[in-house]
């Protein structure tokens, strides 16, 4: 699971157990506003004048969330 415009890439997630793709898609999210609030954080901790000044950097990120099993 990734962003949801990336490149054209489609997210293809299995349909089997039915919640599943609302599931890791809504954690996705949550860790994605989970990093924002920490870049936040950074902003703080290093008196920046605007707390979101890292947001500029991430608009068009790459990040991914994968389930691997072993």
């Amino acid at each position: 699971v990734g962003p949801e415009k990336f490149d054209n890439i489609v997210r293809v997630l299995p349909d089997n157990p039915p919640q599943f793709a609302a599931a890791v898609t809504a954690y996705y999210n949550n860790l994605n506003s989970l990093a924002k609030r920490i870049l936040r954080c950074f902003a703080l901790a290093l008196e920046l004048d605007d707390v979101n000044f890292f947001e500029q950097f991430c608009t068009n990120h790459a990040s991914a969330l994968r389930a691997i099993h072993y």
